[in-house]
């Protein structure tokens, strides 16, 4: 289970594929940083065999943390990681969890990116399990349960999310033509079908059910009329001579 800890920002890793900080964000982080702390820990995640810690996600606020000079900084640490072949993987999940931050991101790529964690997670699982590695803390759990556990959200967000990306390329390339890439009910009704046809179909009538009905053009005349009715006889005369004066009557 993840715990929160505070550590040398120093003593962190970062693996070899993490893109490098950007510099105009560093500084407005250190700007914020500086007058009300960090709002949000980093993530990391230990190998306690080679006592080293990794990054996960967090890369600009913890070089922020680094030219600030903090002597320690919160982390949200993931559960340990037990051979160093595994640096590898950490950055593999660095970039997922750091794209999962973007709000940019759609409810198809949000649940492709989860799909991949626990992808990613399921291998290491799997390797554990070939190389007579025992799970630590008794009985394991399920992947989705994991991978809620891991990227702070709940069970039955996850599993949503992981429906969403079992949809087929045909229904992703649907959601995104008909602007429902980021409708989950949708996405959702469409992944109760397993036939990509099917699936495009739902999508189709979701997108046909919900479409906006054109409004109603105004009606000018209409306007004019309702206003002539409430005005006296000296303002209907003076907006008469108006209209003469400008050459429409």
């Amino acid at each position: 289970m993840s715990n929160i800890i505070s550590v040398p920002p120093r003593s962190i890793s970062i693996p070899h594929e993490r893109r490098n900080p950007a510099p105009a964000v560093v500084e407005a982080l250190k700007s914020s940083m500086s007058e009300i702390g960090l709002l949000n820990p980093i993530t990391i995640q230990s190998n306690r065999a080679a006592m080293r810690r990794y990054l996960v996600a967090g890369r600009n606020r913890l070089e922020a943390a680094i030219q600030l000079k903090w002597d320690t900084i919160d982390c949200i640490e993931l559960p340990d990681i037990d051979e160093v072949e595994d640096a590898e993987t950490v950055g593999k999940l660095a970039e997922i969890a750091e794209n999962l931050h973007r709000r940019e991101i759609d409810a198809v790529e949000r649940g492709e990116l989860i799909a991949a964690w626990d992808r990613l997670r399921s291998d290491r699982r799997e390797v554990s399990a070939q190389l007579g590695q025992k799970p630590q803390g008794g009985r394991p759990s399920g992947g989705v349960s994991k991978a809620a556990r891991d990227l702070g959200m709940t069970r039955q967000a996850v599993d949503r999310a992981l429906k969403v990306a079992a949809l087929s390329p045909e229904a992703k390339a649907k959601a995104r033509s008909a602007g429902l890439a980021n409708n989950q009910t949708a996405l959702l009704k469409a992944a109760k079908h397993k036939e990509p046809a099917a699936q495009v179909a739902a999508l189709d009538q979701h997108a046909a059910k919900h479409e906006p009905r054109p409004t109603e053009k105004p009606d000018p005349l209409h306007h004019i009329k309702s206003a002539w009715r409430v005005l006296t006889k000296r303002e209907r005369d003076a907006f008469i001579k108006w209209l003469r004066e400008a050459g429409d009557l």
